[in-house]
């Protein structure tokens, strides 16, 4: 997450702005969804950062996806993406690792069946709910994700796995 910390940070918005980052097959967008979320397409298949430029001008980042048979267990990297800008995340609970890293109780998890009307009624609160206590407690959520998986944190857990990896070999 390095580049992050090279992006202009100071003008973040005052109010909420919504952005899918990613491919559009992946992703719930109707046209009603798509008066609300921006969408910045990111092409997998070509080396391109900017995306990357577009984050600082997000707060809420969209990660309804579709449900597809070729990637059953997709990890978080939306959701650590969204953890290191500072912002919250709109995502479905039957992602299962994004349950595991924002926990059950997470203010901006879609529950149950994904329908268009839950999206509309999950964005209209996440407008609603912008700098209140319920938008700081996802934040709170968002900022403990950030610490686990900061550059700093990972240096640890590798160092600690080498260090078990040593200590074994000596056996």
């Amino acid at each position: 997450m390095g580049s992050l910390q090279k992006l202009d940070w100071s003008k973040r918005p005052g109010t909420l702005r919504s952005g899918y980052f990613g491919e559009l097959l992946n992703a719930v967008l109707t046209p009603k969804i798509i008066k609300k979320v921006d969408v910045v397409p990111v092409d997998n298949t070509n080396q391109n950062d900017f995306w990357l430029r577009e984050l600082p001008k997000y707060n809420f980042h969209y990660a309804i996806r579709q449900t597809r048979d070729v990637y059953p267990n997709k990890p978080f990297v939306k959701g650590f993406t969204a953890a290191h800008c500072n912002a919250n995340i709109l995502i479905q609970d039957s992602e299962k690792e994004a349950v595991r890293w924002l926990g059950k109780d997470y203010p901006y998890l879609v529950h149950g069946e994904v329908t268009e009307k839950k999206i509309l009624e999950m964005l209209k609160y996440a407008k609603k709910s912008f700098g209140s206590e319920v938008w700081i407690r996802g934040l709170e959520t968002m900022r403990k994700i950030r610490e686990k998986t900061s550059e700093e944190a990972i240096g640890k857990q590798l160092v600690k796995l080498l260090e078990r990896e040593v200590k074994m070999e000596s056996f």
